[in-house]
């Protein structure tokens, strides 16, 4: 923008682009809906982008408005209800994802919709129109204050038979300022009376929106980001290639990462069998989020959260130990200190033989194995593997149910360069078949006990081994007598507390999760609970859970498996300690 160009929206509060051979920041209609068709168009050759590193919205909050009595009547298809319903739909789900890449933008939000009936749109309006509809509710009070703290866009939707006067365009992003310098970033969308058409709300709205994002102020000036040296906005090189998505349609943008348009969309991860397990890796700034299960019918998959974007999108599955020809029982996973950052170390349960896989750290990313554990030694149910505090490099530790009863313990030194594991270590025969396991090292002894919870016969059980010298397991010592419980329980030891409680989790015998914590503040170290939620998945057969870095001192978050399915909880850290979700975990594809 030029210092003229300053100079006229400081003295008229609205902004004009002199840069660019057309009017910016609106999309043309669709001459021939049927013609252009869902995703019928091409990706463009966009040679250069141009990103002068100015603002965007990184967590927009959008205000709805219907303006227009046709709103209010009863025949008008599809209602503002549907229209907002697709809407919601597209902001809270993936569409958005590579919007990230331009400076962190992030998931927006609607939080406000308004239908106003008072007066209604011209049939042809002009741009004064729009602004002059939007600032007057800003004055009057219909719609939220625009505010320097927050983010806003005014999203005006018009009822079929409305066109603008003074463009060519079907919908438009502008902004001008109020006294006090407010900024105020606003669209208008008109309708062709669709959910899914060429010139549809969800269509026009989706385009304006990646626009109004990554360039608010509608410039093309040297600090926007414009595509091909002519003021393109993200949104303008992919106008007209759009999908349907859940019943409305959304419109690619163009992403620089990929090169091309794209549009996110969820994607089912395929059916699991046996429990997942989920860590928080040291792959990304924030730390990832890695999860390993069995596949249903043989192998297992991996896929990963990108927690660097705002979106979390997870990854596609990524298939390995299809070589096993059966089916995985449980699996266990830690990000080892072998390679940088850390390999994924894997063992798995296949067909009642514990097996071994590991991922290196980088370039390759390829998974290797398996390699038998201990051959002819029978396991039932899921392992557990931790790296422990024992030895120089930390061995690994290993916990598996016996297949001809109790819990057999491996440990492997990794301070020896040929790694031998050495075990099984048998303790808790008494108990009879065990289902599942969880393993912990705890901050009790030096360097660190071993802290086990069980599940034998639908009871939780807990075990602990010492530290040294005698490396003695003790228990089992039965936790809430009477609960029962189905699959395996996970358990690790929190942030919360000045010691750190012990925060675990398992299936509840009569469907859905329930959560135990102990307070390791307190001598008598008593557990409390069940907090009980995800009762309306029915039964869930396996689980896992992490404490991440999301929230303080961290968020608890877990996946489980309901039916061969995936779903995601996550409790935040207070002062609430709500569990939030039944969440399908889905892929985001583009």
């Amino acid at each position: 923008m030029t210092d003229l160009d300053a100079q006229t929206e400081a003295q008229t509060g609205a902004h004009t682009d002199a840069h660019t051979t057309r009017p910016h920041g609106g999309v043309p209609g669709v001459a021939s809906p049927a013609a252009a068709g869902p995703a019928a168009a091409l990706t463009p050759a966009v040679t250069s982008e141009q990103d002068g590193g100015g603002p965007v919205l990184t967590a927009a909050r959008v205000s709805l408005v219907f303006w227009g009595s046709a709103w209010a009547s009863a025949a008008t298809n599809p209602s503002a209800a549907q229209f907002t319903a697709a809407l919601t739909d597209l902001v809270t789900g993936p569409w958005g994802t590579q919007l990230n890449q331009y400076h962190g933008i992030g998931p927006s939000t609607i939080d406000q919709v308004v239908t106003y009936t008072n007066t209604n749109p011209p049939a042809v309006f002009v741009e004064s129109d729009i602004k002059g509809f939007v600032d007057a509710r800003i004055s009057d009070g219909t719609v939220i204050a625009a505010s320097a703290a927050v983010q806003r866009i005014y999203a005006v939707l018009l009822p079929t038979g409305h066109s603008s006067g003074d463009t060519p365009f079907v919908g438009r992003h502008q902004n001008y300022f109020r006294p006090g310098n407010i900024g105020v970033y606003y669209a208008w969308v008109t309708n062709d009376g669709t959910l899914t058409g060429g010139d549809s709300i969800p269509k026009i709205f989706s385009h304006e929106l990646a626009e109004a994002v990554s360039d608010p102020d509608v410039t093309t000036g040297p600090t926007a980001i414009t595509l091909n040296n002519d003021g393109d906005e993200i949104g303008d090189v992919c106008n007209n290639i759009w999908s349907t998505v859940n019943g409305h349609a959304e419109e690619a943008y163009w992403s620089q990462a990929d090169g091309r348009c794209v549009i996110p969309v969820s994607q089912p991860l395929p059916a699991v069998t046996g429990n997942p397990v989920l860590i928080q890796s040291r792959f990304g700034a924030k730390g990832n989020f890695e999860l390993v299960t069995g596949e249903a019918g043989h192998g297992l998959y991996h896929a990963w959260r990108n927690n660097d974007n705002a979106f979390l999108p997870w990854s596609q599955a990524i298939p390995f130990g299809q070589g096993l020809g059966q089916q995985v029982n449980g699996t266990a996973m830690i990000q080892s200190n072998f390679g940088t950052p850390g390999n994924l170390e894997v063992v798995a349960n296949a067909g009642g033989q514990l097996q071994f896989f590991w991922r290196d750290s980088g370039p390759a990313f390829a998974w290797n194995g398996p390699f038998e554990i201990e051959h002819g030694f029978g396991v039932a149910g899921d392992p557990v593997l931790i790296q422990g505090r024992f030895g120089v490099k930390g061995n690994f530790e290993l916990v598996v149910p016996a297949g001809n009863g109790g819990l057999a313990h491996f440990w492997r030194n990794n301070d020896n360069p040929a790694l031998p594991w050495s075990g099984p270590t048998r303790f808790g025969q008494g108990l009879g078949h065990v289902a599942g396991v969880a393993m912990i090292q705890s901050n009790y002894g030096n360097p660190g006990n071993l802290e086990v919870v069980a599940n034998a016969g639908g009871q939780l059980q807990f075990f602990f081994r010492d530290s040294g010298p005698l490396f003695i397991w003790n228990g089992p010592f039965e936790i809430e007598h009477g609960f029962g419980v189905a699959g395996n329980p996970v358990l690790i030891q929190s942030r919360f507390g000045v010691k750190g409680n012990f925060e675990l989790v398992v299936p509840a015998a009569t469907g859905g999760l329930a959560h135990f914590w102990r307070n390791n503040d307190n001598p008598l170290m008593p557990w409390s609970g069940p907090t009980r939620f995800g009762q309306s998945l029915g039964q869930v057969t396996g689980v896992t859970m992490i404490e991440s870095n999301f929230g303080s001192p961290g968020n608890l978050e877990v996946i489980c498996n309901a039916g061969g399915q995936l779903y995601f909880f996550w409790r935040d850290s207070g002062p609430s300690f709500t569990w939030n979700g039944p969440f399908p975990l889905r892929a985001t594809t583009w």
